[in-house]
Protein backbone atom coordinates (compact mmCIF):
# COMPACT_ATOMS: atom_id res chain seq x y z
CA UNK A 1 0.00 0.00 0.00
CA UNK A 2 1.66 3.32 -0.71
CA UNK A 3 1.21 6.76 0.79
CA UNK A 4 -1.75 8.07 -1.15
CA UNK A 5 -3.70 4.81 -0.74
CA UNK A 6 -2.65 4.86 2.98
CA UNK A 7 -3.72 8.49 3.04
CA UNK A 8 -7.13 7.71 1.35
CA UNK A 9 -7.92 4.71 3.69
CA UNK A 10 -6.58 6.99 6.67
CA UNK A 11 -9.24 9.38 5.74
CA UNK A 12 -12.04 7.01 4.92
CA UNK A 13 -11.99 5.80 8.11
CA UNK A 14 -11.36 9.14 9.79
CA UNK A 15 -14.68 9.84 7.00
CA UNK A 16 -16.56 6.97 8.44
CA UNK A 17 -15.22 7.43 12.17
CA UNK A 18 -17.24 11.04 11.56
CA UNK A 19 -20.34 9.28 10.46
CA UNK A 20 -20.06 6.97 13.08
CA UNK A 21 -19.83 4.02 11.06
CA UNK A 22 -17.91 0.98 10.04
CA UNK A 23 -15.58 1.37 6.98
CA UNK A 24 -16.50 -1.85 5.12
CA UNK A 25 -19.60 -1.71 5.86
CA UNK A 26 -19.78 1.88 5.07
CA UNK A 27 -18.01 0.46 1.46
CA UNK A 28 -20.18 -2.11 0.78
CA UNK A 29 -23.54 -0.41 1.25
CA UNK A 30 -22.20 2.79 -0.46
CA UNK A 31 -24.27 5.21 -2.73
CA UNK A 32 -23.40 8.31 -4.89
CA UNK A 33 -24.58 11.14 -2.32
CA UNK A 34 -21.96 9.12 -0.05
CA UNK A 35 -19.48 9.25 -2.14
CA UNK A 36 -20.36 12.66 -2.96
CA UNK A 37 -20.40 13.46 0.83
CA UNK A 38 -17.18 11.82 0.80
CA UNK A 39 -15.41 13.80 -1.65
CA UNK A 40 -17.16 17.49 -0.30
CA UNK A 41 -15.98 16.24 3.06
CA UNK A 42 -12.09 15.56 1.75
CA UNK A 43 -12.38 19.29 0.23
CA UNK A 44 -13.42 20.67 3.45
CA UNK A 45 -11.10 18.87 5.55
CA UNK A 46 -8.00 18.91 3.47
CA UNK A 47 -8.06 22.97 2.49
CA UNK A 48 -5.05 22.48 -0.16
CA UNK A 49 -7.13 20.49 -2.73
CA UNK A 50 -8.67 22.86 -5.27
CA UNK A 51 -7.55 21.45 -8.49
CA UNK A 52 -9.58 18.76 -10.10
CA UNK A 53 -6.70 16.84 -10.88
CA UNK A 54 -5.94 16.54 -7.15
CA UNK A 55 -9.46 15.28 -6.28
CA UNK A 56 -9.15 12.78 -9.60
CA UNK A 57 -6.47 11.40 -7.81
CA UNK A 58 -8.33 11.00 -4.72
CA UNK A 59 -10.87 9.48 -6.49
CA UNK A 60 -8.94 7.13 -8.11
CA UNK A 61 -7.19 6.12 -5.21
CA UNK A 62 -10.69 5.34 -3.57
CA UNK A 63 -12.28 3.77 -6.67
CA UNK A 64 -9.10 1.32 -5.95
CA UNK A 65 -9.35 0.68 -2.18
CA UNK A 66 -13.16 -0.25 -3.03
CA UNK A 67 -12.42 -2.87 -5.44
CA UNK A 68 -10.14 -4.11 -2.76
CA UNK A 69 -12.31 -4.06 -0.13
CA UNK A 70 -15.33 -5.01 -1.56
CA UNK A 71 -14.30 -7.50 -4.15
CA UNK A 72 -16.48 -5.51 -6.99
CA UNK A 73 -16.02 -2.26 -9.42
CA UNK A 74 -18.20 0.97 -8.80
CA UNK A 75 -21.13 0.77 -11.36
CA UNK A 76 -20.11 2.56 -14.15
CA UNK A 77 -23.29 5.37 -13.85
CA UNK A 78 -22.92 6.34 -10.47
CA UNK A 79 -18.66 6.91 -11.34
CA UNK A 80 -20.05 9.34 -14.41
CA UNK A 81 -22.46 11.13 -12.10
CA UNK A 82 -19.40 11.72 -9.66
CA UNK A 83 -17.52 12.79 -12.70
CA UNK A 84 -20.02 15.61 -13.58
CA UNK A 85 -19.66 16.80 -10.29
CA UNK A 86 -15.84 16.96 -10.33
CA UNK A 87 -15.88 18.41 -13.55
CA UNK A 88 -17.12 22.02 -11.98
CA UNK A 89 -13.85 22.17 -9.88
CA UNK A 90 -10.70 24.45 -11.79
CA UNK A 91 -8.92 22.14 -13.99
CA UNK A 92 -6.00 24.72 -14.45
CA UNK A 93 -2.45 23.21 -14.92
CA UNK A 94 0.23 25.23 -12.35
CA UNK A 95 3.50 25.95 -14.29
CA UNK A 96 6.28 23.72 -12.91
CA UNK A 97 9.56 25.04 -14.02
CA UNK A 98 12.40 22.64 -15.10
CA UNK A 99 15.62 23.42 -16.28
CA UNK A 100 17.00 24.97 -19.36
CA UNK A 101 20.55 25.51 -20.96
CA UNK A 102 20.88 28.85 -18.65
CA UNK A 103 20.36 26.69 -15.56
CA UNK A 104 22.63 24.53 -16.23
CA UNK A 105 25.27 26.69 -17.44
CA UNK A 106 24.81 28.62 -14.21
CA UNK A 107 25.14 25.78 -11.82
CA UNK A 108 27.93 24.24 -13.75
CA UNK A 109 29.91 27.14 -13.53
CA UNK A 110 29.60 27.60 -9.99
CA UNK A 111 30.20 23.86 -9.56
CA UNK A 112 33.58 24.58 -11.29
CA UNK A 113 34.42 27.16 -9.40
CA UNK A 114 33.58 25.19 -6.06
CA UNK A 115 36.30 24.50 -3.44
CA UNK A 116 33.74 22.98 -0.78
CA UNK A 117 34.91 19.16 -0.53
CA UNK A 118 31.54 16.60 -0.55
CA UNK A 119 31.36 13.52 2.37
CA UNK A 120 32.31 11.32 0.00
CA UNK A 121 33.57 12.41 -3.74
CA UNK A 122 31.72 10.67 -5.92
CA UNK A 123 28.48 12.68 -4.84
CA UNK A 124 30.12 15.41 -7.31
CA UNK A 125 29.81 13.64 -10.21
CA UNK A 126 26.17 12.12 -9.08
CA UNK A 127 25.24 16.10 -8.95
CA UNK A 128 26.50 16.79 -12.14
CA UNK A 129 24.58 13.42 -13.74
CA UNK A 130 21.54 14.60 -11.78
CA UNK A 131 22.20 17.61 -13.19
CA UNK A 132 22.40 16.90 -16.79
CA UNK A 133 19.43 14.54 -16.95
CA UNK A 134 17.53 16.79 -15.36
CA UNK A 135 17.93 19.28 -18.24
CA UNK A 136 17.94 16.90 -20.64
CA UNK A 137 15.06 15.50 -20.36
CA UNK A 138 13.34 18.41 -18.93
CA UNK A 139 12.24 16.95 -15.02
CA UNK A 140 12.32 18.34 -11.92
CA UNK A 141 15.83 16.95 -10.15
CA UNK A 142 13.13 15.88 -7.38
CA UNK A 143 11.41 13.60 -9.50
CA UNK A 144 15.01 12.17 -10.37
CA UNK A 145 15.63 10.99 -7.24
CA UNK A 146 14.03 8.63 -4.25
CA UNK A 147 13.40 10.28 -0.97
CA UNK A 148 12.13 8.44 1.99
CA UNK A 149 9.11 10.76 3.66
CA UNK A 150 8.73 11.28 7.59
CA UNK A 151 5.11 9.89 6.60
CA UNK A 152 5.70 5.83 6.57
CA UNK A 153 4.48 4.74 10.43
Amino acid sequence: MDLLEGGIADGTTSHCHFLEEDRLRFLVHVTKEDIMTFLKWILDVYPKVRKRSTLDEYWRVWCMLYRKSVGKSLHAKVMEEVRDVRAKMCSSVREKPVMDVDDVFLVLHHWVLDTSVFPVERQRLQLALLLLLSAYTATRPAALVYKVTDRIK
